[in-house]
């Protein structure tokens, strides 16, 4: 097996139990055998299952910033929001996506962690929380969504409904489907 595919399967098995388990509830054992790896083949790529996590979350940056990338850019700033939530819906709702899990799982267990690990998690929401602060304001200067309340008021708006949406769809709450989250925020916003 080549290197680059050995590291991948042992990332992808990570991503998977984390998201469902967390890093604190996962063993290097369950990655293991999750990846169908050796131990040895495990501590080649990583010293500990905590580097490991602070590689994940640092892939995790990677892919919302593909998201991000991946949106039209003749779109006006609210449809680019709204096309935003509509794909991390879709993405969430095709089970192929465990990253908004993932880093749910990974910042509620966040004070378990080493403090370098918890910085990675503080940072990647710093990122995050900037980045939809910056849509915020162009939908502000774009006259598309109220300004009566802060940009930053209106960013942890956006956040909330779409943390609460995630976790209320992954704990099978009745409550509106996932689907709706997008128009849910941007009426929120208007």
């Amino acid at each position: 097996m080549h290197n680059s595919e050995t590291k991948s399967r042992i990332i992808q098995a990570a991503r998977t139990l984390f998201s469902t388990h967390g890093c604190q509830n996962t063993s290097i054992v369950d990655i293991i055998t999750a990846s169908g790896l050796t131990k040895g083949g495990f501590y080649h790529y990583f010293k500990s299952k905590e580097e490991l996590c602070g590689t994940l979350i640092g892939q995790l940056k990677e892919d919302y910033q593909q998201l991000l990338d991946s949106i039209d850019p003749n779109f006006t700033p609210i449809e680019t929001l709204r096309g935003l939530l509509q794909k991390i819906a879709e993405l969430n709702t095709s089970g192929e996506w465990v990253n908004c899990r993932l880093i749910l799982r990974l910042t509620g267990e966040a004070h378990q962690h080493p403090l370098e690990l918890r910085d990675k998690i503080q940072d990647f929401w710093q990122w995050y929380s900037d980045a939809i602060e910056e849509m915020i304001s162009r939908c502000r200067a774009a006259g598309q969504i109220k300004t009566d309340i802060s940009p930053k008021l209106q960013t942890r708006l956006v956040l909330a409904i779409m943390t609460g949406s995630i976790m209320f769809e992954e704990t099978g709450t009745p409550g509106p489907p996932l689907a709706d989250m997008a128009e849910t925020i941007i009426h929120c916003l208007q």
